[in-house]
This record gives structure tokens, sequence and C-alpha cells, in this order.
């Protein structure tokens, strides 16, 4: 028995981190929000297949997302991937893209939407993330008891409206408050439209 899969021979969504901030450090910079947007639309993709079938991935993190030669972002190691009423007390992935509901015991399908919420916050803001202390979280709490939806990190000031609201509610402390797989999937198919639209008229303009 075993089991044939695709090489995906782009590597990781982290090797490609990892090479950016060598280089370009495109991904932190507004020119580099379309690719940005490119990574958003293929997990997504991929985020709401998984969730259709309730089926939650606990793991999400840029280690665990494929990239095929064709630059394609493919979700991977479906290790702790359970059906949500099937989940268990310890399967739970890395603690540093780690929702508060699974350290809570209360397993959810928005618990994958933080954990993505939180890589993308990484992407843009270059940060480290951390697995436990202050910093860990303030990336998990409220921005006051008066705003229990919205996190009280904000995301970077360089990213565009769609991209910061994108964001802040994937990242929202309140897992009723945040988009879903297939929400995010549309608004961003929505954006990327929006902004060629936009280009193609201040080419027309000149």
């Amino acid at each position: 028995f075993y089991v044939q899969m695709e090489l995906c021979e782009g590597g990781t969504l982290r090797d490609v981190m990892k090479r950016d901030m060598a280089q370009e450090r495109r991904l932190h910079a507004p020119e580099g929000e379309g690719d940005v947007f490119e990574i958003v639309l293929h997990v997504s993709r991929g985020l709401q297949h998984m969730h259709d079938l309730n089926v939650i991935h606990c793991d999400l993190k840029p280690d665990n997302i494929l990239v095929s030669s064709h630059g394609a972002y493919k979700i991977g190691d479906l290790g702790l991937a359970t059906k949500v009423d099937q989940w268990a007390d310890g399967m739970e992935g890395d603690p540093c893209y780690l929702s508060r509901e699974l350290l809570d015991r209360q397993p959810c399908l928005a618990a994958d939407v933080f954990s993505f919420g939180i890589m993308l916050y990484e992407i843009v803001s270059g940060e480290e993330l951390p697995g436990r202390g202050p910093r860990f979280l303030d990336l998990r709490r409220p921005a006051s008891f008066a705003t229990p939806a919205v996190p009280f990190v904000s995301p970077p000031a360089s990213c565009s409206s769609h991209l910061a609201n994108l964001i802040a509610a994937s990242m929202s402390p309140d897992p009723n408050s945040r988009p879903t797989a297939q929400q995010i999937k549309a608004a961003t198919v929505e954006a990327r439209h929006a902004a060629a639209m936009a280009a193609v008229m201040r080419g027309t303009a000149r």
C-alpha cells in the first residue's frame, strides 16, 4: 500500500517568504499585494473545499502550504485534519498560528480562518510570530471590551484597505465575526478585478 502524491517543486510558502526577505522584500510592499492576493485566492479555494466537507485542518501555516512548479499554492500536511465533530484534545498544530478556540477545546471551522489570517499578517509584516508570551496574547485579544470582534493588533499601515480588512476580519477574536473561506475567496476575486480595472483606467487616462 502506498500513497502517490504530487511533487511540489516550488517548496513551501515558508521558502517563498524566506527568499523574499533575503531579496526584494516585495511581499511587504504595496506593489507586492498582487502576489499576496494570489496566495489568498489559492489557499482560500483549498480551505473552502475542506470546510464544505466539515473538515478542519488544525495546522494551517506557511510550512504546510506547498508551491507547485507552476506557482500554485496548495494546502498540505493533513496529519491533524479531521471532521469538526471528531476533533479530540491534543489535535492542535503549531502554537504560533493557533486560535483561542482550539486552545479552549472548542473546535470550529473558523479556527482555520484565524490561522489563515495570522499567516497573512506574518507575510505582510515580516514579524516572527511567538508561540507564547505577551505578544502571543496580544495577537489573539480584542482591542477593547467595547469592540470584542476587533483585534488588538492592527494590520501594517502599508496594506490596502481590502487586505487590511481581510487580515483584521480573519484575526477577529470572535470566531462568529470571521469570514468564511468562501467569503474570503469571493472578496479577493472582486478586489483583484477592481484593481485590474483601475489599472486599465489609469492607462487610458494617460
